[in-house]
């Protein structure tokens, strides 16, 4: 019987290792989405140990868990009922202000945004509506804040809460950015497919140890399109809130890409001093851009926070109890400038 020629073993080698890749891969693909699965929800359902802190401090923080929502088209998500020490939230999304509200207030206020408006990882009496409330002393305020809301998104918010209840007295909405965020963040090409697999995983890994990140808002054309996307969404919000017939502030909080704050805190999030600076001069192009709205609904209070110590919690912008205070504090002083 002919022996197989060099070739032929090599090729059938070669076949055989190839089928041996393959079944490795999938056995992989199989395995690794349960296990990261696994890895996120321990991150998220495992408090870290309790760590003593100042009161308001950037260290005194909760873990905030998975919260409960209902999906709502327009809306995006909703948050429901759910209760732990130091976060209550009742059936129609509203966060508990961590203290009995106004016997008879004289007037009720919504705050309406994002995860800074919501309070992220701190507890409920440190919240910017619970300090915003103690500051009017006499007026109720309600916190319907989300997680991870857009502008339009909390726009329909407000009209969702009105058609279920009588209008507020006045409705205060903390811009978060995030549509400016998601425009400037970095450019996807399809990674959220990769990274179902253990190959696109590994891709990611190798991607990052290179430093290979491209930002939309590095181009002039980028940071063009980013920012004239956040103005269009507050000239909208302006419009809308003028057309309820209801006062209202749109407020611009303060953000860690603001020159001039104090994010010590946050030296090892922040990825590079290019990145940082690109976002800076995206932040202080919008800034231009939304001055020259001359809107008297719409309060810059970006540049609220004191340098002497640190305010945020993350380059995501949260702040915690002191900063939310200080910055309760200035749109108290409006409120009461304009009488509401």
């Amino acid at each position: 019987m002919r022996r197989p020629s060099l070739i032929a073993r090599l090729l059938t080698r070669l076949l055989q290792g190839f089928v041996v890749l393959c079944l490795i891969g999938g056995f992989l693909d199989l395995v690794y989405p349960p296990i990261a699965a696994a890895k996120l929800w321990l991150v998220r359902n495992i408090p870290p140990p309790p760590v003593t802190a100042a009161p308001g401090s950037v260290e005194d923080v909760i873990r905030m868990r998975v919260l409960p929502y209902r999906y709502l088209p327009s809306l995006g998500r909703v948050l429901t009922t759910f209760e732990a020490p130091g976060l209550h939230i009742n059936a129609n999304g509203m966060r508990s202000n961590g203290t009995p509200p106004p016997v008879s207030p004289r007037a009720t206020g919504y705050v309406l945004g994002s995860s800074q408006a919501f309070g992220f990882n701190i507890r409920d009496e440190q919240t910017l509506s619970a300090h915003l409330e103690h500051a009017l002393q006499d007026v109720r305020i309600e916190n319907y804040s989300g997680l991870n809301k857009s502008l339009p998104e909390t726009v329909m918010r407000w009209q969702e809460l009105t058609q279920q209840a009588s209008k507020p007295d006045f409705v205060v909405i903390v811009d978060g950015m995030i549509s400016l965020s998601r425009d400037c963040f970095m450019q996807q090409d399809q990674q959220d497919e990769k990274r179902s697999t253990i190959f696109g995983y590994l891709y990611d890994t190798f991607r990052s140890k290179k430093g290979e990140t491209v930002y939309h808002c590095q181009s002039e054309n980028g940071a063009e399109q980013a920012v004239a996307h956040a103005v269009y969404q507050v000239q909208s919000a302006i419009e809308y809130g003028r057309r309820q017939k209801t006062p209202f502030l749109l407020v611009i909080p303060p953000y860690p890409w603001v020159s001039g704050l104090n994010t010590s805190n946050l030296a090892a999030e922040v990825t590079t001093p290019q990145h940082r600076q690109m976002m800076e001069s995206v932040y202080a192009r919008l800034f231009e851009k939304l001055q020259a709205l001359n809107a008297p609904e719409l309060v810059d209070l970006s540049r609220v926070l004191p340098a002497d110590q640190p305010y945020m919690l993350d380059k995501g912008g949260h702040l915690s109890g002191n900063g939310n205070r200080i910055l309760a504090a200035g749109i108290a002083d409006v409120i009461k400038a304009r009488q509401w």
